[in-house]
């Protein structure tokens, strides 16, 4: 067991906040942290929003087990046209370059619940998004978005993509789940 837990931190070494994802081995042993890259904002000059909030660091993957591992954060995979200012490298390919094997992605997306452009334009780009960059990387996304408030749906989907962009295994749109997956990676010689 290992454990990618996703949070707002304060680094002791530098003071600044980050949105990350903290990756520790079975041991509890702290490996280090994917920041959000895709801070959303404005498209004022200069931008305004959570790109002004927190801090960024390079995209990096970790070893867990002998399994190369990265994570992304929401925007970080899909790069939203409406409230990302800056270019898209495609980060979930640069991890697949870097020899990552399962991307783990943490969601907190916006969401409304009952307007049609959550239903019918949010959903379907999330999801879409991460099964196209699962299969170019040909890599597994294991993701999970906010459920809170558990009365309206997420904003993507939570659940593990196959390396081919198939969903191996999704949870319900709505409310809290636990769900067990394992996933088989095939060996290289």
């Amino acid at each position: 067991m290992a454990l990618a837990l996703g949070k707002c931190y304060v680094e002791p070494d530098d003071k600044k906040c980050y949105n990350q994802i903290r990756f520790y081995d079975g041991s509890e042993k702290f490996l280090g942290f994917h920041s959000k890259t895709f801070l959303c904002g404005s498209f004022y000059d200069p931008p305004q929003g959570k790109i002004n909030d927190y801090a960024i660091r390079p995209l990096r993957t970790f070893e867990i087990k002998g399994i190369r591992v990265g994570g992304l954060i929401c925007n970080d995979m899909w790069a939203n046209p409406q409230c990302t200012p800056m270019p898209d490298p495609h980060l979930s390919q640069k991890l697949s370059k870097a020899g990552a094997e399962i991307i783990f992605l943490a969601i907190n997306g916006g969401r409304d619940g009952v307007s049609s452009w959550s239903r019918e334009v949010n959903w379907p780009f999330h999801e879409v998004n991460m099964r196209m960059r699962a299969s170019a990387g040909r890599v597994w996304v294991v993701s999970a978005d906010n459920s809170f408030p558990n009365t309206i749906p997420c904003s993507a989907p939570s659940g593990v993509l196959r390396p081919n962009g198939q969903w191996a295994m999704q949870v319900p749109r709505k409310g809290e789940h636990v769900k067990v997956f394992t996933i088989e990676l095939l060996r290289k010689p």
